[in-house]
């Protein structure tokens, strides 16, 4: 067919396709970020190239184990994988740096390699066995959150997995044979000195130290609730949807004849590339209409503020509700553009009534606009009530009138209409009053009912006819009554729209037998923050599990535990910063920070143990540790923030989404390891103190459980 011409008018692969190659980019340009780090702190290219290897060696592999798992390569795991850059070179960091710094002691690069590899091994298994131990239960959360954190989760663990083997075993080979003495000294960097006179100074005030902390983590969490909540950040993808909802009872023609209006308003506008439309969705009075714009760099207009400036162009159409947005099928969560408020109830006139209350006071407040209630859209109908005592008297049953009434407006049911045969199928044939007379009161009044003595009386003799005006549709939810008022947010989240209606006069006083149930994003924020604490808590007791099985301690990982509040702290202050909100991406990012913000922790104590091994006293080796790890773990927080930097500047596509995680992670990393320098070491010393004073204790009252008592003597026959 010559004649015919296809021509793609809209589709939604595009902005999928962008934020795919987006996550590549952000993926490459973090990878070259962190090992540009690498090379400024270690100065030997051969030691950068060393460590650079660790990330295809580690990346092609989880590749390959995800696709039998059933994975894709979609946005959620090319994102862990991006922000995972930086800790698939952290361990080889660790490993390479640790051996150039024996190697600048006078050592043979071989002979560097194995001590220095065995020296560090400890602290590589424990910081990846606790980002391990965080994300293990964080796959297995249930509901929707749970499919989000699957991906993430697998991604990073196995990502991360493959890089302590990478680190552990081709990283010291390599260097065994690639790396060469420098002529430069290992002197140390300008800053070491002033780091060391602080700490000595934290050290003899470790309580202030805590006081000080306790308060800036104090601090933060009360910084922390003014962070807004959403579950998904609105986006700009260059598409938008509106939805049309003409009055019930209005004909395919009356709607079609808004959505052209709504579509030659939209072609007019110099943002708009096509437009496609849907008419008769679930309803011939519903549509849904599609707006494809220009990139965001060739338009003034947001996609939401140029939705909001549409919507509000047509609210001189009569008799049409249009939104910006299309209602969420399935029940999933929405775009982060609209706000759900629900009631329930048994009794349907109170929640009406509480609904239309709900209603009016929404409209008032600010960042809400086209406020919708479900429960006051109303159809006419009309309304046949029985007389029971004519009824009665005549021999007319409730069921014989509700048949003749069936029949006439709307016809019999299927199973009793007779059928006219087409040969492979069979068409019923339904016969019914024409449109007029329905809408005829007299004509409806003068219906033959059938009696019981086999005679028939009209309607109006058993039953009263008259016009009416019911609900378009009741909704249950747990076999009660709910009535929803929607809302589209402008300018605000929905953590504040729900803050903002939770103080609303009619809703802190709700009548009796009316109660709030949560509804769209808020249920999922709910869902999210439940499964945000037993996640947190199963990962906490699981990353105490794996430091107590790997130090052999039960007070050393208290210690190490204890930058994660301050992890914690620094991810909200820098999301408050940003302007960014607390949502699913925000989680994610605080959850990855529970595992890499203890790496520091983790450099320190090993070192402070092994040193107190080796006979050196406790003073003497936190110095010593801090002079010798506190580059590493400078480098690692350098390189991990460097290949999360992309990401959090909002480089490329889908940066609403990814931007609040990387913003979380990098605030967390900061805070987390400028403070735990100075603060970790004066907690070691506490919990140290303490442990060491339990431990006399208990091995005085235990004392003679070590001692074998003695056998008294046999005497001589």
């Amino acid at each position: 067919h010559p004649e015919l011409t296809i021509r793609q008018v809209t589709a939604s692969v595009e902005e999928i396709e962008e934020s795919y190659i987006a996550s590549l980019e952000a993926l490459l340009l973090g990878a070259v970020l962190a090992v540009v780090v690498v090379f400024i702190f270690l100065r030997d290219w051969r030691a950068t190239f060393i460590t650079a290897t660790a990330i295809p060696m580690s990346l092609i592999p989880t590749f390959l184990v995800l696709e039998p798992l059933g994975q894709s390569l979609n946005g959620i795991s090319l994102l862990a994988l991006s922000l995972t850059i930086g800790i698939l070179v952290d361990d080889a960091i660790v490993e390479i740096e640790n051996i150039v710094r024996h190697m600048r002691d006078g050592k043979s690069p071989y002979n560097a390699s194995m001590e220095a590899a065995d020296e560090i091994g400890l602290a590589v298994v424990a910081t990846t066995a606790t980002i391990i131990a965080v994300f293990a239960p964080v796959g297995a959360m249930p509901g929707i959150i749970g499919q989000f954190f699957k991906a993430f989760a697998l991604a990073a663990c196995i990502s991360v997995a493959f890089s302590l083997v990478v680190a552990r075993t081709l990283t010291p080979l390599m260097a065994a044979f690639l790396l060469k003495h420098q002529k430069h000294e290992d002197a140390d960097p300008f800053w070491m000195s002033g780091y060391l006179k602080g700490l000595g100074w934290s050290l003899k005030n470790r309580w202030k130290v805590v006081a000080i902390g306790t308060a800036l983590f104090v601090g933060c969490g009360v910084l922390a609730t003014r962070v807004p909540f959403e579950f998904l950040a609105s986006g700009d993808t260059g598409r938008a949807g509106f939805s049309v909802e003409l009055p019930p009872g209005a004909t395919l023609a009356q709607t079609d004849a808004v959505v052209q209006r709504i579509t030659r308003d939209l072609r007019a506008r110099p943002e708009v590339t096509s437009v496609y439309a849907s008419i008769g969705g679930q309803d011939v009075n519903q549509a849904n209409v599609y707006a494809d714009l220009t990139d965001k760099g060739e338009r003034d207009l947001s996609q939401q503020q140029f939705a909001r400036v549409m919507v509000d162009s047509w609210k001189p159409i009569p008799g049409a509700r249009i939104g910006a947005g299309v209602a969420q099928q399935g029940g999933g969560p929405s775009d982060g553009t609209s706000y759900r408020f629900a009631i329930l109830s048994d009794n349907g006139v109170a929640l009406t009534a509480a609904a239309r209350a709900v209603e009016a006071e929404m409209r008032t407040v600010p960042g809400l606009a086209n406020v919708v209630n479900t429960a006051a859209i109303a159809r006419p109908e009309i309304l046949v009530t029985p007389r029971p005592d004519q009824a009665a008297l005549m021999g007319v049953s409730t069921s014989a009138i509700s048949q003749a009434v069936r029949v006439a407006t709307i016809g019999d049911v299927d199973q009793n209409l007779p059928k006219y045969n087409l040969g492979d199928r069979q068409v019923p044939i339904r016969l019914r009053l024409t449109r007029d007379a329905r809408e005829d009161l007299s004509v409806l009044e003068t219906l033959r009912v059938p009696t019981a003595m086999g005679t028939s009386v009209p309607l109006s003799a058993v039953a009263d006819v008259q016009f009416g005006a019911g609900p378009s549709q009741v909704l249950r939810q747990d076999r009660s009554r709910v009535a929803t008022i929607s809302a589209e947010l402008d300018g605000i989240r929905s953590g504040e729209a729900a803050a903002a209606v939770s103080k609303l006069p009619t809703v802190q006083n709700l009548p009796a037998g009316v109660r709030q149930v949560p509804a769209g994003d808020e249920e999922f924020i709910q869902e999210m923050i439940t499964g945000f604490a037993i996640a947190f808590g199963t990962g906490i007791l699981l990353m105490y599990a794996v430091l107590v099985l790997l130090f052999k301690s039960f007070a050393y990982p208290v210690t190490i535990m204890a930058s994660l509040p301050l992890a914690i702290g620094g991810a909200f202050v820098a999301l408050m910063i940003g302007g960014s909100s607390f949502s699913i991406s925000s989680l994610i990012g605080v959850l990855m920070l529970m595992g890499i913000a203890a790496k520091n922790s983790i450099l320190l104590v090993d070192y402070i143990v092994m040193a107190e091994k080796d006979g050196m006293p406790r003073l003497e080796a936190i110095m010593d540790a801090a002079h010798k790890r506190a580059r590493p773990i400078l480098m690692t927080t350098f390189a991990m923030g460097a290949g999360m930097l992309p990401v959090a500047v909002g480089w490329g596509a889908d940066v609403e989404f990814r931007q609040p995680m990387a913003i979380a992670v990098v605030g967390g990393l900061i805070s987390s390891t400028f403070l735990s320098l100075l603060f970790i070491p004066p907690i070691f010393t506490i919990i140290d103190d303490v442990a060491g004073f339990l431990r006399r204790r208990l091995g005085r009252m235990f004392a003679g459980q070590r001692d074998v008592p003695a056998q008294a003597a046999t005497p001589a026959e």
